[in-house]
């Protein structure tokens, strides 16, 4: 939509990043480790392999993420953030956030403002406990 494309082009502007490298980047910065199997990236992304891939490809060339075989399992690699990566990721954040409380100034109140961010919070908690399995 519309405000979409105007968070997009403000990222861009402010950090170089398309709106897929962000997605990755956000992704690996919100995991402990700063890191994930490709797999479980492709599965919060709901990508095709194949773009991923591409995607993944690309960012390694731009020294953003390095890519290693996983020890437990040959088949999928573990994909990190570098420093540069990480440095990137947090401004991604910075500029994502930013752009997201203009473009909603003066739609929401900020009552409605902080029930959205509490909403938000509780789906992301629930959505992480979701992903980790239970051991």
């Amino acid at each position: 939509g519309h405000l979409a494309g105007e968070i997009n082009r403000a990222l861009y502007r402010e950090t170089g990043l398309s709106d897929a490298d962000a997605a990755v980047l956000i992704a690996l910065l919100e995991t402990p480790e700063s890191q994930l199997h490709s797999f479980e990236l492709r599965c919060g992304l709901a990508w095709e392999k194949s773009r991923l891939s591409h995607q993944l490809r690309r960012m390694e060339a731009r020294g953003l993420i390095e890519r290693a075989t996983c020890p437990d399992d040959a088949r999928s690699s573990l994909v990190r953030l570098t420093a540069s990566g990480e440095a990137q990721a947090n401004a991604a954040r910075q500029v994502l956030g930013a752009a997201i409380r203009q473009s909603l100034e003066g739609a929401l109140t900020d009552y409605q403002l902080n029930q959205l961010a509490a909403i938000t919070d509780a789906m992301l908690t629930h959505l992480e406990r979701a992903r980790t399995p239970l051991s």
